[in-house]
């Protein structure tokens, strides 16, 4: 993920300005520097009193402030009529959620907290620009969406079937 947000750090500094595309980078790296600090506090603390619902809701909670840094570049730095632009931005995010699904494959909530919201805002701010291009990129976002979850799904349920036997 740090070497993606780079090249999505680049990308912004390519089409606006290098403010804007520090700002992006610091809010990623506080929506990650926040997420680390839980799941450090979570290995930390006392197992007998973890309510798991709780930890649970709070990493979802922060893989959404990381989907919602993903997002941002789609909707404030997106340029009208730079298709290239576009595509680059979108291959990013696409690269971004599996990326996500793979590193967070072991829990179904916190996979889909995360890349349901960058699958769904990619594939909303391809399809408010008219054209086959964006039709298409919105049918390959949300295709790698569902054909990652299965994967991550089966993977899951395998390592479950192996550890029972």
């Amino acid at each position: 993920m740090p070497i993606l947000s780079i090249f999505m750090m680049a990308a912004i500094y390519w089409w606006t300005t290098w403010v804007a595309a520090a700002s992006w980078f610091g809010s990623y790296l506080t929506a990650q520097a926040i997420q680390y600090y839980l799941c450090n506090l979570y290995e930390q603390s006392r197992r007998e009193s973890i309510q798991s619902r709780e930890w649970v809701g709070m990493l979802c909670a922060s893989e959404t402030l990381i989907a919602v840094c993903w997002v941002i570049p789609l909707f404030a730095y997106w340029e009208a009529g730079n298709q290239s632009q576009h595509i680059y931005l979108v291959t990013i995010t696409l690269a971004a959620i599996a990326a996500r699904v793979l590193t967070a494959g072991n829990y179904m909530p916190i996979i889909l907290a995360g890349t349901g919201i960058i699958a769904l805002a990619t594939m909303t701010r391809c399809l408010l620009e008219s054209g086959l291009v964006y039709n298409t990129l919105a049918s390959i976002v949300v295709l790698a969406e569902i054909c990652l979850v299965q994967l991550v799904r089966r993977l899951l349920g395998t390592a479950q079937g192996m550890l029972v036997v």
